[in-house]
Formats: structure tokens, C-alpha cells, sequence
């Protein structure tokens, strides 16, 4: 009879600069995702629990690797697309 637990946590940030233009704005945003899992074998029950938040001005080429859905609103990230709508 074992009970285990675990957690586990990612975090990131990006900037977004333009070179040679003053008048841009420098775009700085963040990610962090944490996740909890707890086991018990004697009853064979197993329990998760997760929490993301995405900053609506995060920047990644990583973070284009979540599906999405055209027809309906996004709901991690305010923009999408490379008209950024």
C-alpha cells in the first residue's frame, strides 16, 4: 500500500523588440503552469489538479503547438494569427 504525490512546475517569459525604431514598444510577458498529482494503490484512486495563466502578450514559437479553434474566441491568448487578431 503506497500513497505517492508529486508536483511539478514551468515558468518562462519572452521580450519583443524592434532594432532600430525609438518609438517601439519593448513587449515583456510571462507563462507559468503548475500541476499536482496524488495517488493512493490500496484504493486505486488517483487525483490531478492543474492551473495555467499565460500573460495576453506572451511570445514563443513554442507556444504555437496548442490547437485552435478559428470559429471560436481564444481563450489562453488574447491574438492570434500573424495579423496578431
Amino acid at each position: 500500500n503506497r500513497t505517492t504525490l508529486s508536483a511539478a512546475v514551468e515558468t518562462g517569459r519572452s521580450q519583443l523588440e524592434w532594432q532600430n525604431d525609438a518609438d517601439a514598444p519593448t513587449l515583456e510577458d510571462y507563462f507559468y503552469d503548475a500541476t499536482v498529482k496524488a495517488a493512493w494503490s490500496k484504493v486505486g484512486v488517483s487525483l490531478s489538479a492543474g492551473y495555467r495563466d499565460v500573460g495576453p502578450n506572451f511570445r514563443s514559437a513554442g507556444a504555437q503547438t496548442m490547437r485552435i479553434n478559428y470559429a471560436a474566441n481564444p481563450r489562453a491568448y488574447q491574438r492570434y494569427g500573424n495579423a496578431q487578431s
